[in-house]
């Protein structure tokens, strides 16, 4: 009994000490992004707000979540919806961007895109507070996520960085990416406003 238990003792010490020596290593490291504020598409968190615009780009083929490395929700800080609205207005010195929309969700919304090349504040904000520099966000492209309304400025609700400079390719590319202003006549959205 006693020679039985001492076994069952080694074996659960051995055990553990497997355990803990085959354990993954965990970084002390800070991470440069906000956590569950730009999460990669393979962690599954992304907001269902933002997978509507990635699964009606995937369903178009012009942009799968392979080609997607980070993501980031416009709710996530406050000021990030109108620091966004100037880049991709450039400032106030694009009044038509070039778009694709993508049509109406459920709740009648419409819904476009624009490839934007952010610039350096910009892409400070979208990495996030403890990024120490946007390393990666203000050297490619990303596609701004857009909410239409007539009457109203295009109210950016997201941003999607590609994997690569080539992931925004078939966007960039595509003969639907036409201007703000073509969106307006051929959707019927009448008076959206620019950046003074």
């Amino acid at each position: 009994m006693l020679a039985s238990r001492l076994v069952s003792h080694i074996v659960l010490l051995a055990v553990l000490l497997f355990a803990g020596c085959s354990a993954p290593e965990t970084s002390t490291k800070k991470s440069g992004f906000l956590s569950g504020y730009a999460e990669t598409i393979k962690d599954g968190r992304v907001t269902d707000r933002v997978q509507e615009f990635i699964t009606r780009l995937s369903s178009r083929q012009l942009l799968s979540e392979s080609q997607i490395k980070r993501w980031v929700d416009s709710d996530a800080r406050a000021d990030l919806p109108a620091r966004m609205s100037l880049s991709l207005f450039e400032h106030g010195t694009v009044t038509n961007p070039q778009m694709i929309s993508l049509g109406r969700d459920e709740a009648g919304v419409h819904l476009a895109v624009s490839v934007v090349k952010p610039d350096l504040d910009t892409a400070a904000a979208l990495a996030g507070e403890p990024a120490t520099k946007a390393k990666g966000w203000d050297t490619r492209k990303g596609v701004f996520l857009l909410h239409l309304h007539e009457g109203e400025p295009p109210r950016v609700v997201g941003w999607l960085m590609g994997r690569n400079h080539n992931s925004v390719s078939r966007l960039v590319n595509s003969p639907d990416m036409v201007s703000l202003k073509m969106i307006e006549l051929r959707h019927g959205l009448t008076g959206i406003s620019r950046p003074a």
